[in-house]
């Protein structure tokens, strides 16, 4: 019986020692290829507005979303044709 008793202890103390090492957020200081840096998150680039594009930026981009870009090339429904890369602009 008294194991018993030790054992239950010893676990609650383990879980306790557990929530005290929780990280409440998280603060990224540079983000993959078609995200941008706002604030501390990465936020995924925003397109050209065709289906299936996707834009692009740097890898490890620090910057923000006017380091985000449609590659050239023609667009996804073969309509327009972008001469160089389009960034984003304000």
């Amino acid at each position: 019986m008294k194991k018993y008793v030790i054992i239950l202890f010893t676990g609650l103390m383990c879980n306790v020692a557990h929530a005290e090492c929780v990280a409440n957020s998280i603060t990224y200081t540079s983000c993959k290829s078609g995200y941008y840096l706002s604030n501390g998150t990465c936020m995924i680039c925003p397109t050209d507005g065709t289906p299936l594009s996707k834009a692009k930026s740097n890898d490890k981009n620090t910057g923000g979303i006017t380091d985000c870009y449609v590659t050239s090339g023609t667009d996804s429904t073969g309509e327009y044709t972008y001469t160089t890369d389009c960034y984003y602009s304000n």
